[in-house]
């Protein structure tokens, strides 16, 4: 008989229901009422590059079309084009995580994440805590992450296509392996029943996912674009339903770290204005909003200035857009341009870059020692414009 928590998601499948599939989906379904307690380690790849690639070819048709120009930082940086990195992991039910993940590098850099029912929180390198409060009237944020998907493959796996391969084995545990594809038109992201099941990209072109054979929880996965892996999660040293200590779950942000509420990502941008030692660029028209990513061992702050498109500029299958301009007294955060064409507006040098085809504009340039660099507009007289347009905030 198939248990009732295992019919929707069926359904959602698409109504297999026979033979190994048939396994997979009961084991998806019912994970959660396998397992109280799960303490593990987990490595983590990530091919920043490649994570890039899958976010440009999976973008839904109607959602700004994002590029990344020769010289972005993500490109530049050897350091964050392949990353490496080793976890402990803790979990009590999908309600009570703990993350604390480090580089396999030498530095000393870790990033500790804490979730239980009224809250979730993660403070990485820069000191920033990151904060969701899970009581409040706007719900939570979506896990960008992917570290809860680790534990509810019944997300992890609806609104897509399943292929059945043959069993696996993981951390010397029994594993049942499928591979996964995006389901519906190309660049369109499959919604589940909680908000997207998969954040952008995670899938790329196909994933392989093995759950343990007796759990269901995820204990490998890994993503690929074009052929080539760029994200995979592997789970060692499992230890499932060992008694943990609630203190885990229930640890707060550090005293006096500063905190930026997932659901205030930005305020307007004369209150960022008065935040930072530089001048602040806008365009001119409608309100902009901001935020400032906090300075790292003495670096220079940035700021990004967002400016929605006007309500009463929206045209029949026309594609949303908003433009972006990421702003510093330094250079280091900013895309290099030492490759893009060079052009004139009104008697000033800019840098220009656009994708092959077309796509979105990418312009760079300095105004009163503030390089700033603007994204967003999908025509080249359209990023002239808001050149054109940009003015000094005045602090407030």
């Amino acid at each position: 008989m198939t248990p009732l928590g295992t019919v929707g998601l069926l359904d959602r499948f698409g109504g297999y229901g026979v033979g190994v599939l048939g396994d997979v989906l009961e084991l998806a379904a019912t994970s959660s009422t396998r397992w109280s307690t799960l303490r593990a380690s987990v490595t983590q790849f990530c091919d920043a590059d490649g994570q890039q690639r899958a976010i440009e070819k999976n973008q839904p048709p109607f959602a700004p079309k994002r590029s990344t120009p020769p010289g972005d930082p993500l490109r530049r940086s050897s350091e964050s084009k392949q990353r490496i990195t080793v976890a402990r992991f803790w979990a009590s039910g999908l309600d009570r995580i703990r993350v604390e993940e480090a580089g396999t590098d030498d530095s000393a850099e870790v990033t500790l994440t804490v979730r239980n029912p009224t809250r979730r929180w993660t403070q990485g390198p820069s000191g920033e805590v990151l904060l969701d409060d899970l009581s409040g009237p706007f719900g939570s944020a979506p896990d960008m992450s992917g570290w809860s998907l680790l534990l509810d493959p019944g997300r992890l796996l609806e609104g897509a296509d399943l292929e059945v391969l043959s069993p696996g084995e993981v951390a010397g545990r029994a594993t049942l392996r499928v591979r996964v594809r995006p389901k519906g038109p190309a660049g369109m992201p499959a919604f589940g029943r909680q908000g997207p099941a998969l954040f952008i990209g995670r899938l790329g072109d196909e994933s392989v996912v093995e759950l343990d054979a007796e759990t269901g929880l995820v204990l490998h996965l890994e993503s690929l674009i074009d052929g080539d892996v760029f994200r995979s999660f592997t789970v060692s040293n499992v230890e499932i339903d060992a008694p943990l200590e609630s203190a885990l779950f229930d640890e707060g942000p550090p005293d006096g770290a500063p905190i930026r509420s997932t659901h205030q990502m930005a305020e307007p941008i004369e209150s960022v204005a008065a935040k930072v030692p530089f001048t602040l660029f806008a365009p001119t028209g409608s309100p902009c909003n901001g935020f400032v990513r906090p300075s790292k061992d003495g670096a220079e702050p940035v700021v990004h200035v967002l400016k929605l498109p006007s309500p009463g500029a929206f045209r029949p299958g026309q594609v949303l857009a908003f433009i972006q301009l990421i702003e510093s007294s330094s250079t280091d955060a900013l895309a290099d341009p030492t490759d893009w064409d060079t052009a004139d507006v009104d008697g000033s040098a800019i840098r220009v870059w656009q994708p092959e085809g077309g796509g979105e504009v990418h312009v760079r340039l300095e105004r009163q020692g503030t390089h700033i660099w603007l994204r967003g507009p999908n025509e080249l007289d359209r990023a002239y414009d808001v050149v054109r347009s940009l003015v000094a905030v005045t602090p407030g």
